[in-house]
């Protein structure tokens, strides 16, 4: 009888630890990475140490709101703004995959999306807002000249006139983004 009682005990217990392991593994999975803009972004998506099946947020440092920004909670002046951009894991079929160059039809380049987010949040009390959508980055790893860029809705609307490469509107056919629909 007490070995029958040890293992149903021992068979829950099994069952319980079993159901714990996809949360613990959802949570290991993300990675927050610390950038001071753009480049820094771009140089570790190309890197070795990119791996394109886990969920990396680049966090950029805080940015002053309006002169003195109240928090709603604490009413101290220490609310701040937050820029974030998180690895796009919804359309995860346009992550990492060669597409076409556009300065070169028989070159392949790679594409990343990146979704930008900002909120803002108190350093007195930690109130935070949520989090908002503000924009998605394209990140494009050129296969011909051996450079990175960074489309954005900023650089499409203010061609530079440097590459395609940049033109968000270049890169419209491999991403639908459903954040402007």
């Amino acid at each position: 009888m007490k070995i029958k009682k040890f293992f149903s005990l021992f068979l829950v217990l099994c069952m319980s630890f079993t159901l714990c392991v996809p949360v613990f593994a959802s949570e290991s999975e993300s990675l927050e990475v610390e950038v001071s803009g753009e480049q820094d972004i771009l140089e570790f998506v190309f890197s070795d140490e990119f791996d394109s099946h886990m969920a990396y947020r680049f966090v950029y440092p805080d940015s002053p709101l309006r002169a003195g920004a109240r928090c709603p909670k604490c009413g101290y002046n220490t609310l701040v703004g937050k820029t974030v951009e998180e690895y796009d894991l919804c359309h995860p079929s346009s992550q990492g995959w060669p597409v076409q160059c556009p300065d070169n039809f028989f070159a392949s380049d790679t594409f990343t999306v990146m979704l930008v987010y900002t909120y803002s949040y108190c350093n007195t009390c930690g109130y935070k807002t949520a989090k908002a959508f503000y924009e998605s980055k394209y990140y494009i790893d050129c296969t011909t000249d051996e450079d990175s860029y960074v489309a954005t809705d900023f650089k499409t609307e203010n061609r530079t006139g440097r590459s395609p490469h940049e033109w968000k509107d270049t890169w419209s056919v491999y991403y639908d983004d459903p954040h402007y629909s």
